[in-house]
């Protein structure tokens, strides 16, 4: 690790532990051993009301953007840590023949452990396929949900285009901001702030009045400025799709959902491929997108990844979580498009996401 400080976790209350440090190069070569430091932990606290120990069952959210980049004997992974207030640090693990299974799968290797972003996984074989897992822990220390991903170094491949990471922003699509000094009401769209011009519009993108949330400038401000919202929306419905583009996607403002593929459509009778409305690509930007659905004959909402729309494939995962976990997630019930069952049956099933 890089860190200049280590957080030491899982300890036992009233006990004193001994530290010390050593350094190492790439060889590596080993340091001598620094000072060494005495430090005996806190006895266990107890509530204010006498009924026992305070025990922290809670574990954090899961890292989140888990990605793989390969090259010449090494790949590149790269994460967002979770932003829970007790977060420590991330682990991750690495096998050759399958992923690890849990935080503790004594048949993986660790790989890495500390508070950063981003790690080079370095002298591998290009023959070989590696599965890691990455978990994120807590003061307990609790453990979250483990991501996996795949990959295989690249022979030949010196050049690594990294995926573009995203950025983690104060409030999600489909939320409503204004600020103190300005009357102007904004609608989060595809993470930017859209003036909504007219109580007509207001309305008729189906958003709530009173809902805004006053937030300084500066929070304001970390959301590029789209082009106003001046227009009414489109009839919850409306089959669209930009100019000279193919993608269609049905409204219900403020949301739009893509069709996946011709299959798709077909499964629904009502739909007229001489109905799309081919309009402004402004416009079609206009409303944010949502990939959340369920059946109208099943409570399960699932999220939908699209992999390869030529080949049909699509990846669908069941949102398994509370209500409350649903709305601090940042998701929205008004993005739930209702879909049919044969729509429902048509994709892969994909881990949970909870």
């Amino acid at each position: 690790t890089e860190q200049s400080f280590y957080i030491a976790v899982g300890l036992s209350p009233n006990t004193t532990y001994y530290f010390a440090i050593k350094t190492s190069d790439e060889v590596p070569n080993i340091s001598n051993l620094s000072n060494i430091l005495s430090i005996t932990t806190l006895a266990e606290s107890t509530s204010p009301s006498g009924g026992g120990s305070c025990t922290d069952i809670t574990p954090p959210t899961k890292p989140n953007n888990f990605t793989a980049t390969p090259a010449e004997s090494q790949i590149v992974l790269r994460w967002n840590n979770p932003t829970d207030t007790d977060f420590v640090r991330v682990k991750i693990l690495r096998k050759e023949n399958e992923a690890p299974t849990s935080h503790n799968d004594t048949t993986a290797t660790i790989i890495y452990e500390g508070t950063n972003e981003e790690y080079t996984d370095i002298e591998l074989n290009n023959n070989t396929t590696y599965h890691y897992a990455i978990f994120a822990y807590d003061k307990k220390p609790n453990y979250s949900k483990i991501l996996t991903i795949s990959s295989q170094p690249i022979e030949g491949k010196t050049n690594i285009t990294l995926p573009k990471k995203e950025t983690i922003l104060p409030y999600p699509n489909g939320t409503l901001l204004t600020t103190q000094d300005d009357q102007k009401i904004y609608l989060i769209v595809n993470n930017q702030r859209r003036w909504i011009t007219t109580t007509e519009v207001f309305l008729s993108y189906n958003l709530t009045p009173h809902a805004e949330i006053i937030v300084d400038q500066s929070i304001l401000n970390q959301y590029p400025l789209g082009k106003d919202l001046n227009t009414p929306s489109l009839q919850e419905g409306a089959l669209i799709r930009g100019n000279n583009t193919y993608q269609v996607y049905i409204i219900k403002p403020p949301y739009k959902r893509h069709i996946f593929n011709p299959a798709i459509f077909n499964m629904y009778q009502h739909f007229d491929w001489n109905s799309i409305q081919e309009i402004d690509l402004n416009i079609v930007d206009s409303y944010i997108t949502s990939d959340i659905y369920r059946s109208d004959n099943d409570y399960k909402v699932y999220s939908l990844e699209e992999v390869d729309e030529v080949q049909g494939k699509a990846i669908k995962h069941h949102l398994n979580m509370s209500s409350e976990r649903f709305v601090e997630k940042g998701y929205n019930w008004k993005q739930v498009f209702i879909v049919n069952d044969e729509e429902r049956d048509y994709y892969e099933v994909g881990v949970d996401e909870e």
